[in-house]
């Protein structure tokens, strides 16, 4: 059975019944590892999904596109290392998704990164 988010459910034995996905705490603009992420969501339970978000806007005149953006807003992620008070938290890195959002005016692209490799280097 596909797992939905659930929004405004008060009934947590429904929630687990049905597979819904739940997250704890949403924290914002908070300060972890080197700097402030825009948006973590932590999960109830360690063995859930956990999301770093981090948003860009794209200055065109300046020759930005959204696809830069995207790549830096995850670059930023890794780079200032905003996951590392999941870890703290004992989430397993391969449970913590980051995302890159960037917005052009009413366009917006959003970009995951994938998995480190063997040889720690993360790719989007």
């Amino acid at each position: 059975m596909p797992r939905t988010v659930s929004i405004g459910r008060q009934d947590f034995e429904k929630m687990r019944e049905r597979n819904n996905f739940y997250v704890d705490k949403t924290l914002s603009n908070k300060e972890s590892g080197l700097g402030r992420y825009d948006i973590m969501l932590e999960p109830m339970s360690a063995n859930d999904d956990a999301f770093v978000i981090e948003f860009k806007a794209v200055h065109e005149g300046r020759g930005e596109t959204l696809e830069n953006a995207v790549a830096s807003a995850l670059e930023q992620i890794e780079n200032k290392r905003y996951a590392s008070e999941l870890r703290g938290r004992g989430i397993a890195k391969e449970k913590i998704r980051k995302y890159g959002f960037a917005f052009a005016g009413s366009r917006v692209l959003t970009g995951k990164a994938k998995q480190q490799d063997e040889g720690g280097c993360l790719a989007w």
